[in-house]
């Protein structure tokens, strides 16, 4: 089994700078949690519904965005 992560593509929803947090809306219409620590740029260059791809890791009770491109 590989435990290679798959990309999604996406779409950013809202993310606030004061507290380093927002969300992405996946193509499936599904919202993921991205923390500022996940862009490979800064998240000030990702502007609302620019389009970009993300991998994701599953947390207990959440699924948290791990790395954001953008496309």
């Amino acid at each position: 089994m590989s435990n290679k992560k798959q990309w999604i593509e996406g779409e950013l929803d809202w993310f606030d700078e004061l507290s380093g947090s927002g969300f992405i809306r996946s193509k499936d219409n599904e919202l993921y949690f991205v923390h500022k620590t996940a862009f490979d740029d800064s998240p000030k260059n990702f502007t609302k519904s620019k389009k970009l791809k993300f991998t994701v890791y599953e947390d207990v009770s959440t699924k948290q965005v791990e790395k954001v491109k953008r496309l």
